[in-house]
């Protein structure tokens, strides 16, 4: 069962039209092609979806889950509820997901799944100690022994980061844009996951009192090169936030925080540091 299966099997139960379901998240043509599997539905929306209409997210997932076969579809489907997951600052869902990976056959994805559940829970709770020394070195030898990058390896890097000494950082980062210069021609998956290190390498030199250098320099000219499209409006913003930072705009800065504010994301607000 696909996602938009899923979701008209809870709209009939539930009794409601398609333009009911999509309420204020989607437009109706939208959602109708989600239904229909011709369109995909982004962890942001999904939620809002479920949320509006009572319907538990971690079940709904689950019960995904339980009607896929091959391992493929099921991990595909494990980085969805990750992504969810990380979203909604869930935790309990992280365990269900924590639960249904020990069922699985202990290959290379699952383990990079089960890596990314321990960083996110320490992300979540602000507190990385939590992750075991022996696990945290593993980790970054997976990371450190990268050859060849790739949405996986990627996506663990960007989570994982505070792990690294700042020094080691500004390499991986440099290497990782030398690597995707062209961040316009990528796969959109891709795209997003880049836009991610950039944004969290920003923050993270912030953070460790880091002025501008040329690793920063290369993570804004990667957010700045973004075409003007709606999915990378948020990457761009975080790039004018991090170049008035580092030019010491305060005034500016803090102007970018208040519209992210009031615009619904005063949780993501609270997490980015400014002095």
């Amino acid at each position: 069962m696909t996602i938009g299966e899923a979701l008209k099997k809870e709209r009939i139960m539930l009794g409601l039209t398609q333009t009911q379901m999509a309420g204020k998240v989607l437009t109706k043509s939208y959602y109708s092609k989600i239904e229909r599997n011709v369109h995909e539905i982004n962890a942001i929306d999904l939620i809002n979806i479920l949320n509006s209409h009572g319907i538990n997210t971690a079940e709904f997932l689950n019960n995904i889950e339980k009607s896929e076969s091959s391992i493929e579809i099921r991990i595909h489907k494990y980085n969805y509820m990750l992504h969810v997951a990380y979203y909604q600052k869930d935790l309990k869902s992280l365990d269900l997901l924590h639960q249904l990976l020990k069922k699985e056959k202990q290959i290379d994805e699952i383990l990079d799944l089960e890596a990314q559940i321990e960083l996110l829970k320490a992300s979540i709770k602000k507190d990385f100690s939590l992750i075991p020394i022996n696990e945290q070195k593993r980790l970054k030898n997976i990371i450190l022994n990268t050859e060849n990058w790739n949405e996986s390896n990627l996506r663990l890097f960007s989570m994982a980061m505070q792990l690294f000494k700042i020094e080691e950082v500004n390499i991986i980062v440099f290497s990782i844009f030398s690597k995707y210069k062209n961040i316009n021609g990528l796969s959109s998956s891709l795209q997003k996951i880049i836009a991610a290190i950039a944004v969290n390498f920003l923050e993270y030199s912030h953070c460790c009192g880091m002025k501008q250098s040329k690793y920063t320099k290369r993570a804004l000219d990667i957010l700045d090169s973004l075409t003007e499209e709606p999915n990378n409006c948020f990457a761009k913003l975080m790039k004018s936030y991090y170049q008035n930072v580092f030019d010491s705009n305060a005034k500016e800065a803090k102007k970018i925080l208040d519209f992210l504010s009031k615009n619904g994301m005063s949780e993501i607000v609270s997490k980015i540091k400014y002095k």
